[in-house]
Formats: structure tokens, C-alpha cells, sequence
């Protein structure tokens, strides 16, 4: 684990540029907190926010 963090920031990075329009989506809509990631499986739950 002795990558330096901007490589995986940009490897990461590049992924994401290269991913189908709704994973992006779905990506912004956990950073915004808009869906709650559970540690149980691949099990989402949406945090509904007005």
C-alpha cells in the first residue's frame, strides 16, 4: 500500500471517465449522500432528503 494518493486519485479518476452514463449517476447521487450505501452486501438503500 505504498501508492501515493495521487496515482489512485487518478487512476480512479480515469475510470470514471470512461464509465457508462448511469454509474456516473448513480456515483454523484452517493457523493451528494442522496443513496446510503449499506456494508450488507451489495444491498442499497435511498436516503430520501427533501
Amino acid at each position: 500500500m505504498k501508492e501515493d494518493l495521487k496515482v489512485v486519485i487518478r487512476r480512479v479518476g480515469d475510470k470514471y471517465k470512461n464509465a457508462p452514463k448511469p454509474l456516473k449517476v448513480t456515483i454523484g447521487q452517493i457523493l451528494e449522500g442522496k443513496i446510503k450505501l449499506s456494508n450488507r452486501g451489495t444491498r442499497c438503500e435511498k436516503n430520501i432528503r427533501a
